[in-house]
């Protein structure tokens, strides 16, 4: 019977076959799961990591999912990035300065920005609301 490491590297493979046979359909021909490729790692994943993980280029990658979702890959790992901010600042107690480097994002002033921007309050009166005025 094959070991943990074995099965877990087997569906690894299959879901990176899986994205790559995605991405490569000709525009307008790839089911709308396409959107979703890479995307939910956050952190520090980058395009060209998602781009190499569906073995396609990076402008293959960026091209098919602009036509597929209609946004860009790097809005997409931009509102993930946000939303696990959102996660952390309503489950945890880590520090908010902590987060943008726990998220991805290398300047905490831009994430202070941009959370700003986005949901039209700071990062710290986000969390006293989602934790209940703590």
């Amino acid at each position: 019977m094959p070991g943990a490491d074995a099965v877990g590297a087997r569906e690894d493979r299959a879901e990176r076959v899986r994205l790559h046979r995605l991405l490569r359909r000709p525009p307008g021909r790839q089911p709308r799961e396409a959107a979703e490729v890479g995307v939910a790692g956050g952190g520090e994943l980058r395009i060209g990591d998602v781009a190499k993980a569906a073995f396609a280029s990076t402008r293959l990658l960026q091209r098919n999912f602009k036509d597929v979702t209609g946004r860009t890959v790097g809005d997409a790992l931009r509102d993930e990035r946000l939303r696990r901010v959102r996660a952390l600042l309503s489950e945890t107690t880590t520090p908010i300065g902590a987060i943008a480097g726990l998220c991805g994002f290398k300047s905490d002033g831009y994430l202070k920005q941009l959370f700003h921007a986005r949901h039209g309050c700071t990062m710290r009166d986000w969390r006293r609301r989602a934790q209940g005025g703590r």
